[in-house]
């Protein structure tokens, strides 16, 4: 899934790591205003369910809840390309979910999936499961929640319309009655067909990013249970660093880091992503265009989103994919090629921090680096002017950079860590 906002003057530390196909490299710290963190506010670490034997493979984060003080303890995937918490129905306390008269779709316009089902407020609790019991390690306060009932196949078209309504469906059983019916999703007018009830262990989504507004502007985080946490004793705020995600910020938790003032374009506290431009190949580099920055650790691979495409291609740069990626993207950077992204001091426009990966073959067996897709932006409406260029980098350097998201400064931050 997509999904993406702050600063602190630190110098950034010097750190190769070729030898995994990814190596750091020096910059000046960004320079912003004041941002104090508490010396001992209390944070936690959220209990990582392991994936095939590793805690977090690849920075592929998965967490356990607990939605309202009676919900079932839940599996979910921890997403920094959305805002929001998804979750099967049967996932939320049942008197919660029943009380809501409030519905709530989600489309993905990449596959045409929609999901609908209601709006629920609750508290979302941290857990950790064991033999002796549940321990709660933290606790949000009440955020909204999509409760799903029913998913869709969703065609471009029709009148468009309002969610429907939670009286169209009367409980999972009814779905189907949404066939037929327009509605208007992620600004798009569709129409429903193939609805049925949602499976009870399908996969649950906890996005937590923040400029995921058109071109990377910012949205309300009501949705995001990580910004949200009881107490105000740190920052509102996460860190991912390797095999941890760190709730909470104070000074410890960003000892060393290197932080980019966020821009609040769409509304005080709605914070805009952070501005990367990448550079392609080592010898004869070609840099591109600046453009909103999305780390997402909801997928593997990496998208340059830019109207420099064709040049990219023309540039020699570029080779069509063994297989599509992700089922849709054909065009790669080609294998063996260096990418470094800088990431933008927004005040000088220069880089505050940069990292070096290798573009990779998704085909290989094994590869270091990340396969990096090429697309160019969707045509404008005419008389409207291209999309901004937009870069997600996936979760591919979050073994090797530690990631923070400080809601209350504003401000993303960056830190080196050492090969394992």
């Amino acid at each position: 899934m997509m999904g993406s906002v702050r600063q602190r003057s630190r110098f950034w530390a010097l750190a190769f790591l070729m030898a995994q196909g990814v190596a750091l490299v020096p910059a000046a710290a960004a320079t912003g205003p004041a941002c104090e963190y508490p010396a001992d506010g209390a944070s936690f670490a959220l209990n990582l369910v392991p994936q095939d034997g590793v805690t977090a493979p690849t920075g592929h984060y998965v967490t356990t809840i607990r939605v309202g003080e009676a919900g079932e303890v839940r599996d979910v995937v921890v997403d920094t390309g959305s805002v929001g918490l998804v979750i099967n129905h049967t996932g939320v306390e049942p008197a919660l979910f029943n009380a809501s008269k409030t519905s709530r779709q989600m489309l993905y316009t990449s596959s045409m999936d929609y999901l609908w089902g209601r709006l629920v407020k609750a508290p979302v609790s941290f857990v950790k499961p064991s033999a002796s019991g549940v321990t709660v390690l933290g606790a949000s306060t009440p955020v909204d929640i999509t409760a799903v009932e029913c998913v869709c196949h969703a065609t471009k078209g029709g009148a468009g319309g309002p969610v429907p309504a939670v009286a169209t469906v009367s409980g999972p059983a009814q779905c189907s009655k949404l066939n037929g019916l327009s509605t208007t999703a992620s600004n798009e007018n569709v129409t429903l067909d193939k609805c049925e009830a949602q499976k009870t262990t399908a996969t649950a989504w906890m996005g937590v990013g923040f400029g995921r507004g058109p071109h990377g502007t910012g949205v309300t985080l009501a949705d995001n249970p990580l910004v949200h946490i009881a107490g105000d004793q740190v920052h509102q705020g996460y860190v991912i660093a390797g095999d941890s995600v760190t709730v909470g910020l104070n000074a410890g938790t960003v000892q060393d880091y290197t932080f980019v003032q966020l821009a609040a374009t769409s509304g005080a506290g709605l914070w805009d992503e952070a501005q990367a431009q990448p550079v392609l190949g080592g010898t004869n580099p070609m840099s591109l265009t600046p453009g909103a920055l999305l780390v997402d650790v909801g997928i593997p691979f990496f998208i340059l989103n830019t109207a420099q495409a064709a040049a990219v291609e023309k540039a020699g740069l570029t080779v069509k994919a063994c297989k599509k990626v992700d089922g849709q993207y054909k065009t790669i950077v080609k294998p063996g090629t260096e990418i470094t992204v800088n990431v933008l001091d927004p005040a000088s426009g220069k880089p505050a921090t940069s990292y070096r990966t290798m573009a990779a073959d998704p085909c290989a067996s094994s590869s270091t680096g990340v396969v990096a897709v090429v697309v160019a932006p969707k045509k404008p409406v005419p008389g409207q002017p291209m999309p901004p260029p937009a870069f997600n980098t996936g979760r591919s350097p979050i073994p090797y950079l530690n990631y923070a998201f400080d809601n209350q400064c504003g401000r993303v931050g960056f830190k080196a860590v050492s090969a394992k």
